[in-house]
């Protein structure tokens, strides 16, 4: 009986426990049912086809408002110093300044409020001795030209405050046209650096794109022609040099836009380069002999055969150094 009992008291507990893993069952079905709702609510909202996509576009989303917050933060900033002007006509302005001249006019305004303040602190202190010698006087002629000459003063150091916050104000509006500028200028020197990334790898890579590392910072990646994308530290050297080559020329493109050409001297760049990737980069430099002059220094004879086979005989050149051939 004894045992017959305790039997009987196990099954109890044992039915007790399988109808608690039942509820609980349940409830986890409900819980998947409710979260693969939310995951198709999720999907249709975001557009996709996955679940395995929604990471990444959260990560997207989530960037893109951290940009938009930036964006309207510099739209404050930019309001706040554009004071009373409209803000269109403020950016005009801004826009319309050399960003090449902004660095020494900064280095040159920064001079002139150091020297405005040392100048302050010694009309300061010339006030300061004046109101001394003030009260240390009586009513007569003296003490009438030294209240005088302690208005002039006055005058002097509020045209000279007001002459540093207008400089100091200029200033802020520089940089924030350099940064603009920079800003501005990326993504043309992108996609003219993919056009040629492609070309000097013999489309093994289809261009460039900017992405951004686990602290959220920007890096460049090279995307291959299956879509994957590679940084920097995953390529040959020669892919590297040709990366970096290609970033050169795009910038340099971009500059002789509606400027003066400069030279564009290179020495021996082709060393990491097969002889196809080296003909694809002399035809790049040929026709940008067309805008600039190009000089390439080299001492390999046969990239001097490539640039023959490439170049027209009237815009080649070629200039042998004098001196003894040194052996390698």
């Amino acid at each position: 009986l004894g045992k017959a009992r305790s039997a009987h008291q196990k099954r109890d507990s044992k039915h007790e426990e399988l109808r608690k893993q039942e509820e609980a069952a349940r409830a986890a079905l409900n819980d998947v049912i409710t979260s693969k709702a939310s995951l198709e609510a999720l999907r249709r909202e975001a557009r996709c086809d996955s679940d395995e996509a929604l990471p990444e576009i959260e990560e997207r989303s989530a960037y893109r408002q951290d940009l938009e917050k930036k964006r309207d933060d510099l739209d404050d900033k930019l309001r706040g110093l554009a004071d009373k002007t409209p803000l269109e006509s403020f950016l005009n302005e801004a826009s319309a300044i050399d960003p090449d001249a902004l660095d020494p006019q900064i280095a040159s305004l920064d001079d002139w409020i150091n020297e405005l303040n040392v100048e302050r602190e010694t009309l300061d202190q010339t006030i300061g001795q004046e109101k001394l010698f003030l009260k240390q006087m009586n009513g007569d002629s003296r003490s009438a030209e030294s209240g005088q000459e302690a208005e002039d003063l006055r005058s002097r150091i509020k045209f000279e405050v007001e002459q540093y916050a207008r400089l100091r104000l200029a200033s802020v509006i520089l940089r924030d046209g350099i940064e603009r500028y920079r800003e501005k200028a990326r993504g043309p020197v992108l996609e003219r650096a993919s056009r040629l990334f492609a070309t000097l790898t013999l489309d093994r890579y289809t261009g460039l794109k900017v992405d951004y590392d686990d602290q959220g910072e920007p890096v460049l990646k090279g995307v291959r022609g299956d879509g994957t994308s590679v940084g920097v530290g995953g390529m040959s050297e020669g892919t590297a040099d040709q990366l970096y080559l290609a970033l050169r020329l795009a910038t340099l493109d971009l500059f002789l836009d509606g400027r003066e050409p400069l030279p564009l001297i290179v020495d021996d760049i082709l060393i990491q380069f097969d002889d196809a990737r080296a003909s694809a980069t002399l035809k790049i430099l040929a026709e940008l002999s067309e805008r600039t002059q190009v000089l390439v220094f080299t001492h390999h004879e046969h990239l001097c055969e490539l640039a023959r086979k490439i170049a027209p005989a009237s815009r080649l050149k070629t200039h042998v150094l004098p001196g003894p051939m040194i052996p390698r």
